[in-house]
């Protein structure tokens, strides 16, 4: 195993960092050159001369160079002078030498007020680390203190210094991370320490219940290795213990080197071999970006299922980089229904990615095609603002037949963000018997009911209900259950009036009340409904209970009030078992002598 390669592709991640270690590396050198000097130059020197403070040698052999150009803790604003980030590093680095505990944590103090997020991460990774090589634990609590983004890099650069320094040490504090930060703390041991045996990397990612960490960088430096063989890189990753969802850093970097070897032909090979649609996709669109035009005269020569695919694919991501050119570039070759299909999948990418080009460009698009993709933008802009899709519709008017499925969607997508907004202009646009109001609000009261419940069912009674459909009641009802507020919805179940609203709407309320568990309120409930409305409403009820409480069903069953209930729950609950086992043999059985012959 050729540990060593492997190690090193992980560690640049942290390269603009490492980088800077010449300058402790340069001041190593010096202080080992002094030690030296003075050693060779008094063979007379006593034991207790030799241990004289490294520190006192350092001192007087560089005072006159990278010393001198040291600043007071704290002073970030002189560090900051430094136009380049290799040279702000540097001088840290240099006023870091000889810092103490105490000093280092009044330089991390100082650090948290640096403005620009930039400086101030790239400076606290040197405190870390500096802070590592004296009290690693400390260093471990300050990494607390930052933010998710920021902790990772910290992590690995604090486990890089300590794995060094005192390896055991090191491993076992990692030990007592959380899952997520035990496998960083290991990646870090693992790059660091790459001059350990095999059989040692192995014991220390044992220890951390991360084989699969030490697999996945041993197989990353083997095709690290084999990278003049993309072919054979490529079928490393991909025969390996790893999953390939994990390595799709390294598969992207043998896949641009094989690109540069054989050209687009690595496009079936990714296409073929990788399985997960967003590792394939991504990957794709790696090597499309470098040139689409070429990429899609190289699917367009391939046979014809291949071409169908592959194609596609190809389109999707240039797309992604420019519709407007992948369009022109479909449109230019020979019509056919394949081409046909090329134009579909670029106006969906389109539409969804860049919306508002789309639209300012929807001439650009088939009249066929016109009308879906426009419903697709306007969906996608009413997610984020649904007041800017509305105010775009009359840009498209005079190019669609009619606007009332791209309405549609605006207020489907759009109430979620803003239901008080949306709501307004549906009533403003349309009168009340307009059919289109009531198609509208079906979707807005949903949302409105949970911001203002009482306005919501206020406005669903007011419109008209067609034959053979419930009242808009009843999904203000549903809407408001689901939010928690059950009470309120009891108290505006009076006013429903249509019976089929009125049996649908009960129906939810009692739903809701079994599934918190209000059981018996919610069968004496359903005593306010007429005789013959009150079967629906209790089987309802009871499907509930059983699928949310089945034990607590199973457990009441006895002291339901009548026969017809039990029989019901018991069907209800054995219904339920078969499509989750919740009961033993004995419950089973005991439910089984609640239903009759017919059931």
């Amino acid at each position: 195993m050729n540990t060593r390669g492997n190690l090193s592709m992980g560690s640049q991640r942290n390269f603009v960092i490492g980088i800077t270690l010449v300058v402790g590396i340069t001041l190593g050198i010096l202080a080992v050159m002094v030690i030296q000097k003075l050693g060779s130059s008094n063979d007379q020197t006593s034991d207790d001369d030799t241990q004289l403070d490294s520190h006192q040698y350092l001192t007087k052999s560089v005072d006159s160079g990278l010393l001198e150009n040291s600043v007071e803790v704290g002073k970030f604003e002189e560090i900051l002078q430094h136009r380049s980030v290799f040279d702000q590093i540097t001088a840290l680095r240099i006023s870091l030498s000889f810092a103490t505990e105490e000093e280092l944590k009044e330089w991390w103090i100082q650090s948290q007020e640096i403005e620009r997020k930039s400086h101030r991460e790239s400076l606290q990774d040197v405190i870390a680390r500096k802070l590592a090589t004296i009290n690693p634990q400390h260093a471990l609590q300050y990494i607390k203190e930052v933010t998710k983004f920021q902790s990772e890099d910290l992590l690995r650069s604090v486990f890089a210094e300590w794995s060094a320094l005192q390896l055991d040490a090191a491993v076992e504090a990692a030990g007592t991370l959380s899952v997520y930060e035990r496998n960083v703390a290991l990646q870090s041991i693992l790059e660091t320490r790459d001059d350990l045996s095999e059989s040692e990397l192995h014991s220390i990612a044992a220890r951390l219940d991360g084989e699969h960490t030490l697999l996945q960088l041993v197989s990353e430096a083997k095709a690290s290795d084999s990278i003049a063989n993309p072919m054979e890189s490529w079928n490393l990753l991909l025969n390996d213990d790893v999953d390939d969802s994990l390595q799709t850093e390294a598969l992207a970097v043998v896949a641009m080197a094989w690109r540069a070897e054989v050209g687009f032909e690595v496009l079936l090979s990714i296409a073929s071999d990788i399985e997960d649609f967003w590792d394939q996709r991504r990957l794709i669109d790696l090597i499309v970006q470098e040139d689409p035009a070429g990429a899609l005269e190289y699917a367009q020569g391939l046979s014809q299922r291949e071409l169908s695919d592959l194609s596609s694919q190809v389109v999707a991501a240039w797309a992604r980089i420019d519709a407007l050119a992948a369009l022109a570039a479909v449109n230019s070759m020979e019509q056919s229904l394949a081409n046909v299909n090329l134009e579909s999948v670029i106006a969906s990418v389109w539409a969804q990615t860049k919306p508002n080009e789309l639209i300012e460009n929807i001439e650009q698009i088939s009249d066929d095609l016109r009308l879906r993709t426009l419903e697709s933008a306007f969906s996608a802009i009413s997610r984020r603002d649904p007041l800017e899709a509305l105010a775009k519709l009359n840009s498209v008017e005079n190019l669609v037949v009619s606007t009332s499925n791209i309405e549609k969607f605006i207020v489907m997508f759009g109430s979620d963000k803003n239901p008080v907004a949306t709501t307004d202009w549906v009533i403003r646009k349309y009168s009340a018997d307009d059919p289109q109001r009531r198609r509208l609000l079906e979707y807005s009261l949903l949302h409105l009911a949970r911001q203002d419940p009482e306005r919501a069912f206020e406005l669903a009674l007011a419109q008209p209900t067609p034959d053979g459909e419930l009242g808009l009641e009843s999904r203000v009802i549903y809407a408001i259950t689901h939010g928690g507020e059950i009470e309120l919805a009891k108290k505006l179940l009076p006013r429903v009036k249509e019976a089929r609203t009125k049996q649908s709407s009960f129906a939810w309320v009692g739903r809701a009340m079994a599934a918190n568990l209000q059981t018996d309120e919610a069968l004496e409930l359903g005593k306010e409904l007429e005789e013959s409305e009150r079967r629906f409403y209790y089987s309802r009820v009871l499907n509930s209970w059983a699928s949310t409480h089945p034990k607590n069903l199973l457990e009441s069953l006895e002291s339901l009030p009548s026969s017809d209930l039990r029989t019901e729950a018991a069907s209800e609950l054995i219904r339920q078992h078969e499509f989750e086992p919740v009961f033993t043999e004995e419950q089973v059985d005991l439910v089984h002598t609640y239903l009759n012959s017919d059931d």
